[in-house]
């Protein structure tokens, strides 16, 4: 199924995804990647005629659809392909992407490529890397480096930056790609995330502590894909109408933005969470942690690396909706990602152990949620969490008049479980009174720990009204344990 154009590599698998390089590089960049797809790599060829090409080439193989995987100025190439011929692609994962290269910068690359090549494409590599992805850095070094200055053509490269030239990428456009999902390196220097949170941050998983090429990293096994199947389950399982306070509509961009703002912080106020995540790591250890886990919702990363200490044999990421969250985690070598528990950016059966902590109370649709731990579970794989139920903070509400609930009881969590298809469900509620000594000093507390407006914003309260109500001391936090099994 190879030609002169594209090479095929079957890896026993269903489905194709076909492998877009970026700018001077070509399809050995993908060594090192993972995917549960057969590949089509494409060779030397026209970037201003690929989507011409891969569709002849589809057509003379018989080949229904396929899914892309643009990296660089790939990514403008698989666009392209998605929008022009959307019945033919199934998933489309960009990479390290930007908006639009300015000609200016293109045209200084240009006279420096002419004037001195190979010193031009050294730097240019080896600022693809971030100071602290030395793994991928090494491995660039160790095996293509060398080869990709010294082969690349003057001619080919040219071509490229006169392709980069006039293509981009608006958030019109990225609106119109079905099936979506972009990586991108936090320490990008090549193109910045900054200018892609703003085309899709919906759409955007952040890669903390990596550059411009996220894949090569030593925990590249975040970039597994999320196979058709499991987007048509997501779909099919969107409609909750028989619980309606799970679907309680949550203020996601407050939530993301207030504990963005107090991560530096977070865990010199959060003592109960930090409690609830001391606890959950000496339940799952007298089990014994043995292969891949994730901790969804990792937050400043107490939890995982806990474990990282205590099972260094071990393989962890920890994924979180707050980028200061996750940052604070990067710092104690917790490998993380910036994600959604809605939709996890991983593959079918790639995990041992799921786990969280104080998290899915913050969830809109805990049934989508815990679909996608199923999906990437490993069959008999564990799903470990706690989260605060329906009673957490009811003097709070009932001192405001707020009839609004966001949190789950623990029959709603149970089942949720049992509608997804887990077994063995095992909960455990339990309740916990706090005092705080006034109602102000509870109020300060939940803006410490960014708890404060995610729930819904209380009524205006003059001095005096909150006087009134500064006698309500204490504060409930009904806590939810959870442990269930995949089938």
């Amino acid at each position: 199924m190879s030609n002169n154009l594209f090479r095929f590599i079957d890896r026993s698998f269903t489905d194709a995804i076909v492998l877009l390089s970026g700018w001077a590089t070509d399809g050995r960049i993908f060594s090192q990647l993972e995917l549960k797809y057969n590949y089509l790599i494409l060779g030397k060829a026209d970037p201003f005629n690929f989507s011409k090409a891969l569709l002849d080439y589809l057509d003379a193989n018989s080949i229904e659809k396929v899914s892309l995987f643009g990296h660089s100025m790939g990514g403008f190439m698989a666009k392209e392909f998605a929008l022009s011929y959307p019945e033919r692609v199934d998933q489309v994962f960009l990479v390290s992407v930007r908006r639009k290269y300015p000609n200016q910068q293109l045209k200084e690359v240009e006279e420096q490529l002419k004037k001195n090549k190979r010193g031009f494409l050294y730097k240019f590599y080896l600022d693809c890397f971030s100071e602290d992805d030395k793994e991928g850095r090494g491995w660039f070094k160790k095996n293509l480096l060398r080869d990709y200055v010294d082969s690349m053509s003057l001619e080919d490269l040219l071509r490229g930056l006169d392709y980069l030239s006039k293509v981009e990428i608006t958030a019109a456009e990225l609106a119109g790609v079905k099936n979506l999902k972009i990586f991108h390196g936090s320490e990008d220097k090549i193109a910045s995330v900054n200018e892609i949170k703003d085309l899709a941050a919906a759409r955007l998983n952040i890669i903390n502590g990596v550059g411009h090429m996220p894949f090569l990293m030593a925990s590249g096994s975040c970039l597994l894909t999320t196979p058709p199947s499991s987007l048509t389950l997501r779909a099919a399982g969107a409609s909750v109408s028989s619980h309606p306070l799970v679907t309680t509509a949550i203020d996601k961009k407050a939530v993301i933005n207030n504990f963005s703002k107090c991560a530096s912080s977070y865990e010199e106020y959060a003592d109960i969470q930090n409690l609830l995540a001391d606890e959950l790591f000496l339940e799952i250890s007298r089990d014994g942690v043995v292969g891949d886990v994730l901790d969804v919702g990792c937050g400043t990363g107490r939890l995982l690396d806990k474990i990282n200490k205590a099972f260094p044999h071990i393989k962890t990421i920890g994924l979180d909706l707050s980028f200061g969250m996750t940052k604070i985690a990067y710092a104690k070598g917790v490998v993380t990602l910036v994600s959604e528990a809605e939709e996890l950016p991983f593959g079918n059966n790639v995990f041992d152990l799921v786990i969280s902590n104080a998290v899915y109370q913050w969830v809109s649709d805990l049934e989508s949620a815990f679909r996608e731990v199923d999906r990437i579970l490993k069959h008999g794989g564990v799903f470990s969490f706690n989260c605060f139920g329906h009673k957490t903070l009811q003097e709070l509400r009932s001192s405001f008049g707020i009839k609004e609930n966001i949190f789950p009881t623990s029959e709603q969590i149970k089942l949720s479980l049992k509608k997804v298809g887990f077994s063995s469900i095992k909960i455990n509620t339990i309740e916990q009174s706090k005092d705080f000594g006034s109602l102000i000093n509870l109020l300060q507390w939940l803006k410490s720990i960014g708890a404060n407006r995610g729930f819904g914003k209380p009524p205006f309260l003059t001095k005096n009204k909150l006087n009134a109500l500064n006698t309500n001391r204490c504060a409930t936090f009904e806590v939810i344990k959870v442990r269930a099994r995949k089938n």
